[in-house]
């Protein structure tokens, strides 16, 4: 699975998990409805579960469930739980110093990546997972 789309799957399960209104739902019928590999979701199921924002059960008749009511889980929750919380990568490259340009451009763009990363996370904090259910599923 992409990096990109690691996100966008862990919300697809959390969704799920939340219609199902507490049963165990097993990683097969997960991978199903998002449409890969059922390993895939069993490891963003291990990464939520670290997080404390879902339960497993192990065993024939097992499966996952929530283990936070969907008003208690933002957005930044779930995307700590299963990708870098670094969103911008700086540039790794050292331009030429002696360049106008060249001499501030790292400072100038880590500061403008800050700033984004600053105001997605705000949003993010404040956005739940029900939030998202409401206002853009029902």
């Amino acid at each position: 699975m992409s990096r990109d789309s690691r996100l966008s799957t862990a919300i697809h399960l959390l969704m799920l998990l939340w219609g199902k209104k507490g049963e165990l739902v097993q990683s097969d019928y997960i991978a199903s409805s998002v449409n890969t590999n059922p390993v895939v979701i069993r490891r963003l199921i291990g990464q939520l579960k670290e997080a404390g924002i879902v339960e497993v059960v192990a065993g024939k008749n097992g499966g996952c469930r929530l283990l936070k009511s969907a008003e208690h889980i933002s957005m930044w929750d779930v995307f700590i739980a299963v990708q870098n919380p670094q969103l911008f990568f700086k540039n790794k490259n050292e331009p030429n110093k002696e360049c106008p340009i060249g001499c501030k451009i790292n400072d100038c763009l880590n500061q403008y990546y800050d700033d984004l990363q600053d105001t997605l996370m705000s949003k993010m904090k404040k956005d739940t997972l029900l939030s998202l259910i409401t206002e853009q599923v029902l």
